[in-house]
């Protein structure tokens, strides 16, 4: 029984599952949580190689078993519901990073004398941006913060409100913990032009 195929199968069927399963709004999989797991894998491969040593097809039952297990708390842990959370409200809004927790709401009020067209800029490097839906406020953005520290800034014309949400300053990239997860919501009043300024990251606006 060759286990190592088996194995990178079952690992490739899990990521697709989760991912179509996202697609499909079934889930909401934040990989962020599970990224900081990554070790566990390197544990896996050890056994596997040990045990691929010895030729026996108990040894390889018991690495699959291993590795079905571990994706399955990597599944439950992917899943879990944010805690602690603050919530600022205020025209611009802006912290340092040394006294704001990690998990933050920024948002902005929507008044009947807001501009027809708002422009959303949207800028940060190592942050997964998605689109929940829609706010009585012009934007909220639940942060979940790993790096970095965020602002979000409004400017009103006569015709155009123009709304700056980016991650400012110098950060360190955590490879034990992953990027940044935002959750948008807009009002759906406004025609909304949308302009991303991206590092690594990814961006779900479906």
């Amino acid at each position: 029984m060759k286990t190592d195929r088996i194995m990178w199968g079952i690992v490739l069927l899990f990521i697709g599952g989760v991912l179509l399963l996202e697609n499909f709004n079934i889930i909401d999989f934040y990989w962020g949580r599970v990224w900081r797991f990554w070790p566990i894998f390197l544990i896996i491969a050890g056994v596997n190689i040990l045990f691929t040593k010895s030729k026996s097809q108990i040894a390889g039952i018991i690495s699959i078993a291993i590795l079905v297990v571990t994706l399955g708390i990597l599944f439950y842990k992917g899943q879990q519901p944010r805690q602690k959370k603050v919530t600022i409200t205020s025209h611009t809004e802006e912290s340092d990073g040394s006294d704001i927790p990690r998990d933050v709401t920024y948002s902005h009020p929507y008044t009947d004398s807001a501009s027809v067209k708002t422009i959303l800029n949207i800028s940060g490097g190592g942050t997964s941006f998605d689109l929940k839906g829609a706010t009585d406020s012009l934007i909220v953005a639940d942060v979940q913060r790993k790096l970095g520290n965020f602002s979000l800034e409004t400017n009103k014309t006569d015709s155009i409100t123009s709304v700056s949400f980016k991650m400012k300053g110098k950060s360190k990239w955590n490879m034990g913990e992953g990027g940044n997860d935002v959750d948008l919501k807009l009002n759906t009043n406004p025609i909304w032009e949308v302009h991303m300024n991206m590092g690594a990251g990814e961006v779900d606006f479906d």
